[in-house]
């Protein structure tokens, strides 16, 4: 119960995080960050995120997170990119898959379709302001 809960926590620091960095939206208060997250990783303006459009924010904080831009994220790139950021380690380390102390675009993303399952909490294959709000509420 404890690894599922603490996986589950992991996945939500690092999608939230993910959508934070991407938009360039910090903590507004009860409810306004999840509503900005969602305006502006929102492509089509339908106020909501499809897995696609979740996909392409995390293209992009992975872009702004390689420093270096050699298609890999090391430690202390995230380090750098997530200040403040909790259990950033932990995060680096189940991302790194083959262990080799990097993270490829390929491993980060590997975690998306699950990260953005664990957000969609009504499972209508979209993510909603309310649903993240809710989320970041845990």
């Amino acid at each position: 119960m404890f690894t599922r809960n603490f996986h589950a926590g992991l996945i939500a620091v690092a999608a939230i995080s993910a959508l934070t960095a991407a938009t360039g939206v910090h903590a507004q208060g009860q409810g306004g960050m999840g509503k900005g997250l969602i305006e502006r990783a929102d492509g089509n303006g339908d106020g909501k995120l499809s897995l696609d459009e979740y996909k392409a924010g995390r293209a992009q904080r992975f872009s702004r997170m390689d420093a270096d831009s050699d298609g890999k994220l090391s430690l202390a790139e995230i380090d750098q990119a997530a200040q403040g950021m909790p259990r950033r380690s932990e995060m680096l380390k189940a991302a790194d898959t083959n262990g080799d102390g990097l993270v490829t675009l390929e491993e980060f993303n590997a975690s998306s379709k699950g990260e953005f399952a664990h957000l969609d909490a009504d499972k209508d294959g979209f993510v909603t302001a309310d649903e993240l709000a809710a989320m970041m509420k845990r």
